[in-house]
């Protein structure tokens, strides 16, 4: 199988932190807390990777309640409301602020 290659952005994981403390990604990280270990099964996997299900759901239920604002890359508003559900529970965050290195 070949290797895998993810290229970030060097402002990927700024995007995600000044997206955090956004009352409408709080408001859905609250609602999401709430959910079983199953329900997320379903939208997050790892614990911190948004499913392309999810990051399209973040980002129509962000855009609506914020009159069209959109995440600076995709996958930005998904990976903001993981990082305020992590937060809310006071655990630490595990959201790439560095670019990816190539995976041998």
């Amino acid at each position: 199988m070949p290797a895998t290659v993810t290229a970030l952005a060097p402002t990927f994981g700024k995007s995600i932190s000044d997206l955090t403390s956004h009352p409408v990604i709080v408001e859905m990280a609250e609602d999401l807390n709430g959910a079983s270990p199953d329900m997320l099964s379903v939208l997050i996997t790892n614990g911190t990777d948004p499913t392309t299900r999810f990051i399209t759901l973040a980002n129509d239920r962000f855009a609506e309640r914020t009159g069209g604002e959109r995440g600076l890359f995709i996958g930005t508003v998904a990976r903001a409301v993981i990082t305020a559900m992590a937060e809310l529970r006071g655990e630490p965050s595990a959201q790439p602020t560095e670019p990816a290195e190539r995976a041998q």
